[in-house]
């Protein structure tokens, strides 16, 4: 499988998970609104997408 595209993912507290978005920009903005509010910690983690025919080495 060969690398497609990433999407990016927020999150809070205890691993709670707000959304995902297609763009780093638009998920560091949903970040700073909640880091902002004070009274939740928020960061942003990528999620890379796989996809394609399988070949030898991601076959199991």
């Amino acid at each position: 499988m060969t690398y497609k595209f990433s999407v990016w993912q927020v999150y809070y507290n205890n691993k709670i998970l707000v959304g995902t978005y297609e763009t780093k920009q638009i998920a560091l903005q949903v970040a700073s609104k909640i880091n902002a509010s004070g009274n939740k910690l928020s960061y942003v983690s990528e999620l890379k997408v796989y996809g394609g025919e399988a070949n030898e080495h991601t076959k199991h």
